[in-house]
């Protein structure tokens, strides 16, 4: 755990700094074959991924289609296809200065679509201003150790502690065993939740030892831990009134 917060506070203040390549960290692929440094890097992006937004002074710094600059911090490569974006004539590597002169926008004009995105920008570059990386989660949006750590605190949570389960410290196969005499009543919401919880675990943990088995592919524990609620979430959406699960338990889910 010590690794773990060491790596996830230096991602942090990293931010969404560029790999000696030049590709953005929060979207660099997991390789199946890297040092343990910058593996452990990679697999805490998303517990930061969208806590970065860039306020634009210059866009010299700020990849246009692929960073989150524009407003409430979203991205344009999440609201329009590489094909809608390439019709701009510009390149994915493209820096919002691309799109700036002087002091004033210059937006595409030949592609109507990304018009719409362009009117919701209420602000204008500055030429003698560099662009400023800004954390979200803290008023002075200033990143530090200690914001970083009040974020991850209040939002890590694990599938057992979301169920408000007490999962014992105790072997896999001496837990499984647990949680079988533990919850065995097909009657109590309590104990469908908790066989939810296992199924959706085994289930997505085999996938990702497969993909790491037989594609060398490399999830977080991050991703696999919401694959897993969200497995859990669309289960419980779809039950229905007749399977009696209680309002606090949906709200616990997010399930609306």
């Amino acid at each position: 755990m010590e690794d773990f917060n060491k790596s996830l506070l230096y991602l942090g203040l990293v931010g969404q700094n560029l790999s000696p390549k030049g590709e953005i960290l929060l979207d660099h692929p997991n390789p199946s074959q890297t040092s343990w440094n910058w593996r452990k890097l990679l697999q805490v992006r998303e517990l930061v991924r969208g806590s970065f937004t860039v306020k634009i002074g210059n866009g010299e710094d700020t990849f246009l289609w692929l960073d989150y600059w524009l407003p409430d911090g979203k991205r344009l490569c999440d609201m329009f296809s590489p094909r809608e974006l390439s019709h701009t004539g510009l390149a994915w590597e493209a820096k919002v200065s691309s799109i700036v002169s002087g002091n004033q926008w210059d937006f595409p004009s030949d592609y109507g679509p990304l018009q719409v995105a362009w009117q919701t920008i209420p602000f204008h570059p500055s030429a003698m201003r560099v662009d400023r990386q800004e954390w979200v989660h803290h008023a002075s949006r200033d990143c530090t150790i200690k914001s970083i750590w009040e974020h991850v605190r209040t939002t890590k949570q694990t599938v057992a502690s979301r169920g408000r389960l007490n999962w014992p410290g105790l072997p896999w196969d001496r837990a499984w065993e647990w949680a079988v005499n533990e919850f065995h009543n097909k009657n109590h919401p309590k104990h469908n939740i908790a066989g939810l919880i296992m199924a959706a675990s085994v289930y997505h943990i085999w996938c990702e030892r497969n993909r790491r088995l037989y594609n060398q592919v490399y999830c977080s524990a991050t991703h696999t831990r919401n694959e897993i609620i969200r497995t859990i979430r669309d289960k419980l959406a779809n039950l229905g009134s007749q399977a009696q699960i209680s309002q606090s338990i949906l709200h616990q889910w997010d399930v609306h």
